[in-house]
């Protein structure tokens, strides 16, 4: 627990990346679920989209 991701919202169709403007933390974790220290993310309208989340390197600095 404790390991940060960042999560970019993919628009397929219109083929767009948008990187949320916030940072995620664990909390939780168990066995197919896990848990963030912050509010859901609003997805935008739209039939074709994916996410992209992505662990944040704690070793770069």
């Amino acid at each position: 627990m404790g390991d940060r991701f960042v999560v970019d919202v993919i628009d397929t169709w219109n083929m767009t990346v948008e990187t949320v403007d916030r940072e995620f933390t664990l909390v939780s974790v168990q066995r197919n679920e896990a848990t963030a220290d912050a509010e859901p993310i609003t997805l935008p309208r739209g039939e074709a989209l994916a996410l992209r989340i992505r662990r944040v390197d704690v070793d770069a600095g």
